[in-house]
């Protein structure tokens, strides 16, 4: 069912820039000792993901207008993230339907040639277009995932539901 405008697209604009990889081991390098790459190197994923499900359950209404609710949603991603997610956030809409919103999103699947799973921290806001910022919380990373540092975000329309467009800069430890 698709929600309401007033309604925000968990999704959100993005590319957070990473810290700067340290200029004395260029970001190509490789370790001669160890023969093996350097984990750090960035890489830049893209693509989009589809909202299959939206529960939002609003439990606040304020005296001074808007709410308060819970949204949960499950995705499925495509591009440089193939896989499937789900999010659990907080949001708070006003009354002319601009919002604001934070949660986790868990992702499972294939970044790049690895597999495992990480965790999305996400912040962000509707005002006509969906928009926010995610970074991966360090340590979430499982299997061959384990090491993930990154950020990023999506952005998404009204018109461009279900669909969202997302970018994730990360590298490896």
């Amino acid at each position: 069912m698709r929600p309401k405008m007033r309604v925000t697209v968990l999704a959100a604009t993005a590319a957070v820039a990473l810290a700067a990889v340290p200029t004395s081991i260029p970001a190509s390098a490789t370790t001669e000792e160890a023969g093996k790459p350097d984990h750090r190197k960035k890489v830049h994923a893209t693509g989009k993901f589809e909202i299959t499900k939206w529960v939002e359950t609003p439990y606040m209404e304020l005296p001074e207008g808007g709410e308060l609710s819970t949204v949960s949603t499950l995705q499925i991603f495509r591009g440089g993230i193939e896989g499937d997610g789900g999010s659990e956030s907080q949001k708070f809409t006003r009354e002319d339907g601009t919002s604001r919103f934070t949660g986790l999103v868990r992702v499972n699947g294939r970044l790049g040639d690895r597999s495992g799973t990480f965790v999305l921290q996400v912040q962000g806001g509707y005002d006509g277009v969906a928009r926010s910022r995610w970074f991966v919380i360090p340590g979430s990373g499982t299997g061959e995932l384990k090491g993930l540092r990154g950020s990023g975000g999506h952005v998404s329309t009204h018109e461009a539901w279900p669909y969202v467009t997302y970018t994730l800069n990360y590298h490896f430890e």
